[in-house]
C-alpha cells in the first residue's frame, strides 16, 4: 500500500513539475506556434503559404536585376549621389542585348559634376525609337492634403519627347498602417497635370499592347478622367483594360529576398528563368550572356545594405527594386479587364469564405478552427488567383474577412440582447456575449 502511494506521489510530482516547466517555457518558446495554429485567415498568411507551396500562377514577364550590391558599391568607392556616368555605362551595356525595357531605379535629379552629368545627357540625346523603353522614377512628394507634387524640373526633362521611348514613371508604393507594402498605385497624377504618371508595370503592359501610342493613350485618358479642371477630351477607341483599371493594384510576390543568381521559377511560355540577378560591378566590367538580358525587363538599382530602400512585405523585407520586379513580373495577371460576371463571382466567393470561417469559429475550438479556416482560405485564394487573377483573389479574402468579423460581432450583440431582454441575466449577459 505504501509503495503504491509513493508511486502516485512521484507521478503527481512529475506531472506538476512538467506543468511548471511548460508554464515557464510556453509563453517564450511556443507563443508563435500557438498563435499560428489558432490564427484565423489573414491575407498575408494565405498568400505566403500558397506562394511557398508553388500553387499560384507563375510570373509571365522575365525580369533581370542589375544590383548595386555591397561589393559593387565598395568597388566604386561608395559614390553619393550615385555617379551619372556609371548609370549611363550600365544602361548602355544593357541595351546592347535588346532587353524588353530598362528601368533605372536610381535618383538622377541630384546634382553632380558637369562632366559626370554629360555622360547621361549624351546617352539620352542619342536614344532612338529603335532602342527599348528606358524608364526613370519621377521624384514625387505627397503633401498633407494628399496631393502628389513633382519635386521640380531637372535638365534631363528636355530629352523626354514624343519621338523617343524615354519615360518618367511612378514608383511610389502604397504603404499601409502596419508599414507593409501590399499594393501599388498604377498611376499618380501630379498636381496641375492632365497626364497621368504610370507605374512601370502599367507602362510596360501598355507598351506591349500597342507601343508608344498606347502608352500615351493610357496617360492622357487616365489624366483626363482623374484630373481636376482638366478639359474633357474625346477619345476614338479606348481598350477595355484601360476603361476598367483601378488605381490601387495588389502586388503578387513571387521573388523573396535572395542572392541566388537564377530563380528556380520559370516563365510558362518560354521556360526562361523568371528572375536573374547580376552584380553591377562585374556586369559593367565584363560581358554577360545575352540570354540574361535579351527580351527581359531589366531593373538597375540599389541593394547594398545602407541604401535605406528596404521595405516590409507579406513575404519578408526586401529592396525597393525587388518589389518592382515582383510587380512587373506578374503584371499581366493583375492588369486585366473586369466584367460583371467576375464581380458577381467575387461577391459569391467572399460570402462563402466569410460564412464558412464564421461557422468554424462558432462550432469548433480555436486549436481546430484556426488551421481549418486557414486551409479553406488558401484553397479559395488559389482557385480565384488561377481563374480570375490576383485582384479578384485579394478581394475575395479581404471581403470574406470583413464578413467574418461582422458576423462574429452581430452574434455577440444578439447574445447580449437575448440575455438582457429575454433571459433576464442583466449585466452578466455582457460576460456571456
Amino acid at each position: 500500500m505504501a509503495m503504491r502511494l509513493r508511486r502516485r506521489y512521484k507521478l503527481l510530482s512529475t506531472i506538476l513539475l512538467l506543468f511548471a516547466v511548460f508554464a515557464v517555457l510556453a509563453p517564450v518558446r511556443l507563443k508563435n506556434v500557438v498563435e499560428g495554429i489558432t490564427e484565423n485567415p489573414s491575407l498575408d498568411a494565405i498568400h505566403a503559404i500558397a506562394e511557398g507551396l508553388g500553387l499560384l500562377p507563375s510570373p509571365r514577364i522575365p525580369v533581370t536585376l542589375v544590383r548595386i550590391d555591397d561589393p559593387s558599391f565598395a568597388e566604386w568607392h561608395r559614390p553619393f549621389p550615385f555617379s551619372k556616368s556609371l548609370i549611363a555605362g550600365l544602361v548602355d551595356t544593357a541595351r546592347k542585348e535588346k532587353p524588353a525595357a530598362i528601368l533605372v531605379d536610381l535618383d538622377i535629379s541630384a546634382a553632380t559634376s558637369q562632366a559626370d552629368a554629360e555622360a547621361l545627357e549624351n546617352l539620352l540625346a542619342e536614344w532612338s525609337e529603335h532602342d527599348p523603353p528606358l524608364l526613370f522614377p519621377k521624384e514625387l512628394s505627397i503633401g498633407e492634403d494628399g496631393k502628389t507634387r513633382p519635386l521640380g524640373q531637372i535638365s534631363f526633362d528636355r530629352h523626354f519627347t514624343d519621338g523617343k521611348p524615354l519615360y518618367w514613371v511612378n514608383v511610389l508604393f502604397e504603404q499601409q498602417d502596419d508599414l507593409k507594402i501590399r499594393n501599388w498605385n498604377l498611376w499618380e497624377l501630379p498636381e496641375g497635370s492632365c497626364r497621368a504618371l504610370l507605374a512601370p508595370q502599367l507602362l510596360h503592359f501598355a507598351y506591349n499592347k500597342g507601343g508608344a501610342k498606347t502608352v500615351r493613350l493610357a496617360e492622357d485618358y487616365i489624366g483626363a478622367r482623374e484630373g481636376i479642371d482638366c478639359p474633357k477630351r474625346q477619345f476614338s477607341e479606348i481598350p477595355e483594360w484601360i476603361l476598367t483599371l483601378e488605381k490601387s493594384a495588389p502586388i503578387q510576390f513571387s521573388f523573396p529576398r535572395s542572392n541566388t543568381a537564377i530563380s528556380p521559377t520559370t516563365i510558362p511560355e518560354s521556360g526562361a528563368p523568371a528572375l536573374v540577378q547580376l552584380s553591377a560591378f562585374p556586369f559593367a566590367e565584363r560581358p554577360v550572356a545575352a540570354s540574361a538580358l535579351k527580351g527581359r525587363f531589366v531593373i538597375i538599382g540599389n541593394s547594398y545594405a545602407d541604401n535605406g530602400d528596404f521595405h516590409d512585405t507579406p513575404i519578408g523585407e526586401m529592396e525597393g527594386m525587388r518589389i518592382i520586379a515582383n510587380a512587373v513580373a506578374n503584371s499581366p495577371n493583375v492588369i486585366e479587364a473586369n466584367s460583371p460576371w467576375k464581380t458577381t463571382a467575387v461577391t459569391v466567393c467572399s460570402m462563402l469564405v466569410g460564412g464558412v470561417v464564421t461557422l468554424l469559429t462558432m462550432a469548433l475550438k480555436p486549436l481546430i478552427a484556426g488551421p481549418m479556416s486557414l486551409g479553406f482560405g488558401i484553397a479559395i485564394y488559389i482557385v480565384c488567383n488561377i481563374h480570375w487573377g490576383p485582384v479578384a483573389a485579394h478581394s475575395v479574402i479581404q471581403n470574406g474577412i470583413v464578413i467574418w468579423v461582422l458576423a462574429i460581432a452581430f452574434e455577440s450583440l444578439e447574445s447580449i440582447c437575448r440575455g438582457i431582454f429575454i433571459d433576464g441575466r442583466g449585466w452578466r449577459s455582457f460576460l456571456n456575449g
